[in-house]
């Protein structure tokens, strides 16, 4: 994880099912105008990468749902096009394509509780909350299996627990952690992390490697790598004072 993220599992959690899709979020900005976006780039009604073309077409259709929250009001989701939208093969898409997570309503996060009405209202689905609690505090109480620490709890949780759209083990948690804070980009937000299984990390780049044969360039390029040379270019970044230590770095070490 990037710094300043060692107080993640500090205190109470809440710990959700982290699904194989893309970032979608829309709302009403300041101005009342329905926006919406992807992880890189806004989404025009009239401008949109066409694999968001079936959250983009129903939003719209939902924008007089959506105009009557306050200004400033946002809804994060998670977007599936269709089952195995990247390396998972769900065995089924959600309700109108959009899983719900979080909202952020005039500078305020909105509880799970509130969520589960909105998503109701929206007729789309809400990511399943798969533990709450101290986690710290609850292994040393309950010794739960023999875990000796919330490293190997949340590892285990990954390994065992099915997603609630089937036919796959989940590809990891997200740990929500509002009592502790972080300062990204000026501004005050609780502490997401996140916790990938290990196995989806190897079909992803088997996946990846697939869907990406190498050609002769390719390989050419990859003749070049070499553990040294990426430490050379750590060592020449941190001399240079431009490394966070975060994941901020990849491109610019790239």
């Amino acid at each position: 994880g990037s710094a300043y993220t060692e107080d993640g599992l500090t205190g109470p959690v809440m710990i959700q099912e982290k699904l194989d899709g893309s970032l979608f979020a829309f709302g009403v900005n300041e101005n009342g105008e329905i926006v919406m976006r992807s992880k890189g780039a806004m989404l025009l009604e009239d401008n949109y990468a066409e694999m968001f073309k079936e959250a983009v077409e129903y939003v719209l259709s939902i924008s007089d749902i959506i105009k009557t929250y306050p200004k400033d009001t946002y809804f994060y989701t998670e977007y599936l096009q269709k089952p195995k939208h990247n390396t998972l093969k769900y065995g089924r898409i959600p309700k109108n394509h959009l899983v719900l997570f979080d909202a952020l309503s005039v500078g305020k996060w909105l509880s799970y509780e509130e969520l589960k009405k909105h998503a109701e209202l929206f007729q789309v689905e809400i990511i399943p909350e798969l533990w709450r609690g101290t986690l710290g505090t609850y292994l040393r109480e309950k010794n739960e299996k023999g875990y000796s620490s919330p490293g190997d709890f949340l590892k285990r949780m990954t390994e065992i627990t099915a997603s609630f759209l089937g036919e796959e083990t989940i590809e990891g948690v997200v740990i929500k952690n509002y009592a502790q804070t972080i300062l990204l980009g000026g501004n005050v937000f609780p502490l997401f992390t996140k916790f990938v299984r290990e196995v989806f990390k190897e079909r992803h780049a088997l996946d990846w490697n697939i869907r990406q044969p190498k050609g002769q360039l390719q390989e050419f390029i990859d003749g070049f790598k070499s553990e040294a040379r990426w430490q050379k270019s750590i060592v020449h970044a941190k001399e240079k004072g431009i490394l966070t230590q975060s994941p901020k770095d990849i491109g610019m070490l790239i």
